[in-house]
């Protein structure tokens, strides 16, 4: 017995060094390094020891194993407990006018918009950013949604860089934002800005698609490769949220990320905007991906990331948010939030 306990707190001893360090690491280096991407990126997962480490701890009696399982458990409370707290009834007047906005990331080999078009009535959003936006899917989408959003600003585009804004208000000065990645010549068409005239207020809009990872791991360099596209989306959040800084009056930014809410570039955007799913939402709210496949041989379960979002400035108050049911197309779920704007 006491050799079983004496494991148990070095397991525990070790559990809770590591979650500390790779705390510590994150917090200093960021996403400097691969393996740190990686390990912030699926952070969730990193803390499943756990219920299996408290359990032998408790039953153990040891205090130092009670006390090491105790420290990655507070980490865990104080990085995602607040996904779970009750979250209360906003309160605002029933006459107050609410705006619906929804992202999706349509992906670029779907060719079916009938499917599109019947997520889009069943969630009815006011506006709808879309990304992975080909000019099939993109013609086919403005003959569907025509008469529910006749307002639309579109840089449709082969492959993955295509991106769209549907709308059922009026929209005006669509632009791209310059993106960093056409220094290297890789990635374009990140960030599609506008403005929305809604109840008499102008809105300002971000359409986001963050530049993807890299997930073919058995490509040469690829631990090299997967660095510099981190770090480039860095660079491009960083300066989307720098102009999104200069703006005034109400912002709503939408899109894919390609990002976990523990990586470098999540905080980049949280020091400007905030999480509507976590302002207003419950769960982990995992939109990525959309149905379970394997890769190499390897099982890929679905929904195992969050890496859409949408963010608001302090100018609104969300109401509800929630993930989109699957199209049956997308490797993505969408997401809606639902916004008033604040009273001062």
């Amino acid at each position: 017995m006491r050799r079983t306990a004496n494991l148990i707190v070095a397991l525990c001893l070790l559990y809770a060094a590591a979650i500390v360090g790779w705390q510590a690491l994150r917090l200093l280096f960021g996403d400097r390094w691969w393996w740190l991407i990686v390990a912030n990126t699926f952070s969730l997962y990193l803390f499943l020891p756990l219920a299996a480490l408290i359990p032998l701890a408790l039953g153990s009696r040891r205090r130092t194993a009670i006390a090491a399982a105790a420290a990655p458990a507070l980490i865990f409370a104080l990085l995602y407990g607040g996904l779970f707290l009750p979250r209360w009834p906003t309160r605002r007047a029933a006459e107050t006018p609410t705006l619906r906005v929804m992202t999706l990331n349509v992906l670029y080999t779907n060719d079916d918009g009938a499917a599109v078009e019947r997520l889009i009535e069943a969630e009815a959003p006011d506006l709808i950013c879309f990304q992975e936006l080909t000019p099939r899917i993109a013609a086919d989408l403005e003959a569907r949604l025509g008469d529910s959003h006749p307002y639309r600003i579109l840089f449709p585009a082969e492959g993955t860089t295509g991106i769209g804004i549907f709308s059922r208000y009026p929209l005006r000065d669509g632009k791209l934002l310059p993106d960093p990645g056409e220094e290297v010549g890789w990635w374009r068409q990140g960030a599609l800005a506008a403005t929305v005239d809604w109840q008499g207020q102008p809105i300002t809009l971000l359409d986001i698609h963050a530049a993807p990872p890299s997930s073919d791991v058995f490509t040469p360099g690829w631990p090299r490769f997967f660095e510099a596209v981190t770090h480039l989306r860095e660079r491009e959040l960083a300066a989307w949220m720098e102009w999104a800084a200069q703006q005034e009056g109400p912002l709503i930014a939408a899109g894919d990320f390609n990002l976990g809410d523990q990586n470098a570039g999540y905080r980049l955007v949280a020091a400007h905007l905030r999480d509507a799913h976590r302002q207003a939402s419950w769960g982990w709210g995992h939109t990525w991906q959309a149905y379970s496949s394997r890769y190499a041989g390897l099982p890929l379960f679905k929904r195992i990331l969050r890496l859409d979002y949408v963010w608001y400035s302090d100018h609104w108050q969300p109401v509800e948010v929630h993930v989109a049911p699957w199209d049956g197309q997308s490797d993505h779920l969408g997401v809606v939030a639902l916004f008033s704007l604040a009273t001062r």
